[in-house]
């Protein structure tokens, strides 16, 4: 299992078909070091973090989704940019499951 953080979401259309669809990437989540405080200064530094940009050019995708409209909606779960999902590869298939605050 592996933690993942989706950052960056954006439209394609189908090279083929002219379908249109959208490129879903995401990075690994790594814990990061400890923090003492409040979990509002925590979680309002985290998102800080998370909207530089020299950030995402340092961290390359684990995985990038190429997916046509139909087979987005066909997966059932609703990405949103800095949202954290496990991801488990288990008998050749690949399960997203949207992390709860304590594995984050």
């Amino acid at each position: 299992m592996v933690l993942v953080r989706v950052s960056r979401i954006s439209g394609m259309n189908d090279p083929v078909t002219g379908t249109p669809g959208r490129i879903i990437e995401m990075v690994e989540q790594r814990p990061g070091p400890p923090m003492m405080g409040d979990d509002y200064i925590k979680a309002m530094l985290a998102q800080l973090q998370s909207m530089m940009p020299f950030q995402l050019a340092m961290t390359p995708p684990k995985i990038v989704l190429f997916l046509r409209e139909n087979e987005y909606m066909q997966l059932g779960l609703q990405f949103d940019v800095n949202d954290v999902y496990e991801v488990s590869f288990e008998n050749g298939e690949i399960k997203f499951r949207r992390a709860t605050v304590e594995q984050q």
